[in-house]
């Protein structure tokens, strides 16, 4: 495992990913962690807002969705599954507008490849290692600053439920990424389009 300058952390999940997320800071001498850090990993929504109701439905598909044409799921996918199996992993090879994987009813295993998002963070077998730099709180995307010229993108998921308000986002990447090289995702934030700002 490559030397990380200034690290403050090997692990911020503390525990909550199956891998290790390594910190560090590279601006104060001595490197100091993040005060009052709280690392989430699921959606914190709330208490006000209503969620919708898990849907009734799910695909019949047994073991695996192997099949787009009778896979109820991947008919909502323009009759296609979202991800590339690659030695048993899904890969997100092109941004969509929305991906809707199988969820709680579905009669697929954990392992299905639709559900790729819901494995969590994983570490890619013999490649390069990655470096997280920023934030106070939050899930991985916290850490995740904007570049025009980004190394990931973000892909809305939906498993459980089809209320597109309430997705998921995800962290995917764009092509293999350097060792330490800092992740980046372009906000596609247009001058003046928050709505009463100051």
């Amino acid at each position: 495992m490559l030397e990380l300058a200034g690290k403050v952390s090997d692990d911020i999940s503390e525990g909550q990913e199956k891998i290790g997320i390594r910190a560090s800071n590279i601006i104060d001498d001595p490197p100091v962690a993040p005060m009052g850090f709280t690392y989430c990993k699921s959606i914190q929504i709330h208490e006000d807002v209503k969620l919708p109701a898990i849907e009734t439905a799910g695909c019949t598909c047994i073991g695996a969705c192997v099949d787009p044409r009778i896979c109820a799921c991947a008919k909502l996918n323009h009759n296609a599954f979202p991800y590339v199996d690659i030695d048993g992993k899904g890969y997100l090879i092109r941004a969509k507008s929305v991906v809707y994987e199988c969820g709680p009813n579905c009669k697929c295993g954990p392992a299905c490849i639709n559900r790729t998002s819901q494995h969590g963070l994983r570490k890619v077998e013999n490649g390069p290692e990655f470096c997280i730099d920023a934030g106070t709180m939050g899930g991985v995307a916290r850490f995740i600053n904007h570049s025009c010229a980004p190394n990931i993108f973000v892909q809305c998921v939906l498993s459980s439920h089809h209320d597109l308000k309430l997705a998921r986002a995800m962290l995917f990447a764009s092509d293999n990424i350097p060792p330490l090289q800092e992740l980046t995702y372009d906000y596609a934030y247009v001058l003046d389009s928050v709505v009463d700002a100051k």
